[in-house]
């Protein structure tokens, strides 16, 4: 599933952890007609390679590659409760382990994890969709975004929406940091995220 909207032909895909939530229930302040588009089982995660490049714009959020993997395990081992080794390569080889460990074998089975992942949403660096927003500022980006189609919303609406999914467990680790900067430099340089 992504989110099509006709006006301005734009689709919007929804990367794992990176807002996805908040985004779908975003739409419903849109006073332009919009689209759920693909099966129900890809939770709103298809990619680019599964709904193609052939609209007007394309659009995809991201977040820090650390908060990413903080919130992808506490999702695992908290919230959904289990992993899905037979679906996601990071689950069948680094799953079940304490936070520090899953880093470790993420990094050294994947070392480019992030980056490959998002990849799979914005397209390759050099031959990236038409806009990246950032779960850091998912608000104003996505104002933009609509802005730059010119999709009409209910802004009073949009700014009431409360942040989804925050996760008091933040893992905070410089040892970690520094571990996914080595290997996501240029993801971190390319979008300006600080290690």
């Amino acid at each position: 599933m992504a989110i099509y909207i006709p006006k301005g032909d734009l689709l919007i895909l929804l990367p794992a952890k990176c807002g996805s939530t908040w985004i779908r229930r975003a739409v419903t302040a849109l006073e332009d007609t919009y689209y759920f588009l693909g099966p129900r089982e890809l939770r709103g995660h298809g990619t680019l390679g599964f709904y193609g490049d052939n609209f007007s714009k394309i659009a995809a959020f991201i977040r820090h590659p650390y908060t990413w993997h903080v919130s992808y395990w506490n999702y695992r081992t908290s919230v959904l409760g289990y992993w899905e080794p037979e679906r996601v390569p990071i689950d069948k080889c680094c799953a079940n382990l304490p936070f520090s460990d899953y880093m470790a074998c993420v990094y050294n089975k994947f070392p480019n994890c992030v980056g490959d992942y998002y990849s799979r949403f914005i397209g390759p660096p050099k031959k990236r969709v038409s806009f990246v927003g950032k779960l850091e500022s998912i608000e104003t980006d996505f104002i933009r975004l609509l802005t730059s189609v010119g999709v009409t919303y209910n802004r009073e609406r949009l700014s009431t929406l409360p942040r989804a999914n925050v996760q008091d467990d933040k893992h905070e680790d410089s040892s970690l940091r520094d571990l996914v900067f080595q290997h996501e430099t240029q993801l971190y340089q390319e979008f300006q995220y600080s290690p």
